[in-house]
C-alpha cells in the first residue's frame, strides 16, 4: 500500500497530524509526505521514527519529500545500499513539563529552584532519567538564555534525554534563532506529553 500527502504550506502541527492519520490507516506500506518547512520536516521525521517506522528524505526544489516505511519485516536500503532499521527510543522515564522560567511566585527564588532541579536531574541514576523535557510558554527562555542550565541540558541530551521547545512559544518571544539545546517541538508533541502513556511531571 502506498499513499502521498501534500502538506506544503501547512502550519504546525498539521503535517504531523496528517502523517499520524495516514500511518494509523496503514498496516504495511509506504507513506510519502511533502513539506516545505524545516520544522515540519524535523517533526514529521521524529514522529514517524518514534512509531518504529523507517524514514528517508529527498530534497526537491523548495520542499522535502519524506518516504516513511511502516510494517515491513525487512529494512529499507539507504542511498549507499546499506540497510537501516527503525530508530530506537527510550522505553522508560517520564515527561518533564516546564511552562515557566520560575517555580512559584518569587522570581529570584523560583529561577534558582528551577536551575537546581535541572542540575540535579544529572545526579539521579540512569533508570530514573526522564524520557523527555518539554519547554512551553516562558519555559522556552531556559534552553535559549540560561547559559549555565543550557550546559546541563546538553549533558542530559548526551545521555539520551529528548529536549523539546514549543515552536509557537519561541516565535511569540522572538527567540527562534536563540535556541541553544534540543529541538523545536510542536503542539502535537505537547498533546502527546499530556495524553501519552508516560507519566507527566509538571514542574512549573
Amino acid at each position: 500500500m502506498s499513499k502521498e500527502i501534500d502538506a506544503r504550506g501547512m502550519a504546525c502541527p498539521k503535517p504531523v497530524v496528517m502523517t499520524k492519520k495516514a500511518l494509523d490507516q496503514t498496516s504495511e506500506g509506504i507513506v510519502t509526505i511533502l513539506v516545505d518547512a524545516e520544522s515540519s520536516r524535523a517533526n514529521v521525521r521524529r514522529f514517524a521514527e518514534s512509531q518504529g517506522c523507517t524514514v528517508t528524505e529527498d530534497v526537491r526544489d523548495g520542499y522535502t519529500e519524506l518516504t516513511i516505511a511502516k510494517g515491513f519485516s525487512c529494512d529499507m536500503p539507504d542511498e549507499a545500499g546499506q540497510t537501516t532499521g527503525p530508530a530506537t527510543t527510550q522505553l522508560n522515564g517520564s515527561v518533564v513539563y516546564i511552562a515557566s522560567d520560575q517555580v512559584g511566585p518569587d522570581a529570584e527564588l523560583g529561577r534558582h529552584l528551577l536551575k537546581v532541579f535541572i542540575r540535579n536531574m544529572l545526579e539521579v541514576s540512569r533508570e530514573h532519567f526522564p524520557h523527555s523535557i518539554v519547554f512551553v510558554n516562558r519555559g522556552v527562555h531556559v534552553p535559549c538564555r540560561w547559559e549555565e542550565t543550557i550546559d546541563d541540558l546538553h549533558a542530559l541530551v548526551d545521555m539520551g534525554v529528548q529536549v523539546f521547545s514549543c515552536g509557537v512559544c519561541l516565535k511569540h518571544y522572538e527567540m527562534e534563532s536563540e535556541l541553544k539545546v534540543g529541538e523545536v517541538g510542536n503542539a502535537f508533541d505537547t498533546v502527546q506529553a499530556f495524553l501519552g502513556d508516560r507519566k507527566l511531571v509538571n514542574i512549573c
